[in-house]
């Protein structure tokens, strides 16, 4: 597929990105030579890469002479990409793939070596069940890497299913990481249940209605018996000072009235 870089909107370049999804896409022609020969990449490998960078409406015809069109390959298809999920802490939300080793850049490297382009395909959980090509672009998130999200429900863990609506959830529901069972699974709403949301929920659905309620009626008999133990403890703790109190005015009076005898 081919997409846009986001500054095109702004008239800052007009780069245009060639790149495929699992699978290794052939050069564009102006990627090659006039005569058809590869002339990017050439000894490394042979004429398909991940993608490609290159400039709208730019070929051999319009370049001027002794010059090139712009050409650059984004990933080595000799390097195995890498594969992490998008969130440690939300593995339902997607995948990515990174596609390293691509064309050298002028930016360096803080071992002075020249930085080497990169290419992130990000696949994120969605209802929609095909993405729009039309609306996809990437954006430069760093010098020399190049990042894509796309929204798909194919983008979604298996276990979220698709219920017979062919939807995610059947779109009563949403797919998300349960953190108590340790795996994806669809949250429906209300009215909806079974593993893709495509039943309708009876009267005998488990609900956290009750057990919430006892939650909050036990945490506030919990609070209330420990206010008033410690209302007790304060009120025995100033009784007992007061009779202390009492008792040394006794002892003292009586002392008095034992000496002036």
């Amino acid at each position: 597929m081919s997409v846009s870089d986001r500054a095109q909107t702004t008239g800052q370049n007009d780069f245009v990105y060639t790149f495929g999804i699992c699978d290794n896409v052939a050069a564009p022609p102006v990627c090659l030579t006039q005569q058809g020969e590869q002339r990017v990449g050439i000894g490394v490998f042979g004429k398909a890469t991940p993608g490609w960078q290159t400039k709208k409406g730019e070929d051999w015809a319009t370049t001027p002479a002794g010059q090139e069109p712009h050409c650059m390959y984004l990933g080595n298809p000799e390097v195995a990409p890498e594969w992490p999920l998008l969130s440690d802490k939300n593995p339902g939300m997607g995948v990515q793939i990174t596609y390293t080793q691509g064309q050298h850049c002028t930016q360096k490297n803080p071992d002075g070596s020249k930085k080497r382009r990169a290419l992130n395909v990000r696949f994120v959980c969605s209802k929609h069940d095909i993405f729009k090509k039309d609306e996809q672009v990437i954006d430069e998130s760093a010098h020399c890497e190049y990042d894509i999200t796309i929204e798909s429900s194919y983008a979604c863990p298996v276990e979220c299913g698709f219920g017979s609506g062919g939807n995610m959830c059947n779109n009563h529901g949403i797919c998300r990481y349960d953190t108590d069972a340790g795996r994806s699974r669809c949250f429906c709403n209300a009215g909806y249940a079974g593993g893709g949301c495509d039943q309708e929920a009876t009267d005998d659905t488990p609900t956290y209605g009750p057990v919430l309620g006892l939650l909050i009626f036990v945490t506030i008999t919990t609070v209330a018996l420990i206010a008033g133990i410690v209302g007790l403890w304060r009120y025995m703790r100033n009784r007992t000072l007061n009779s202390e109190v009492t008792l040394s005015e006794a002892y003292g009076q009586l002392r008095n009235d034992f000496n002036s005898n």
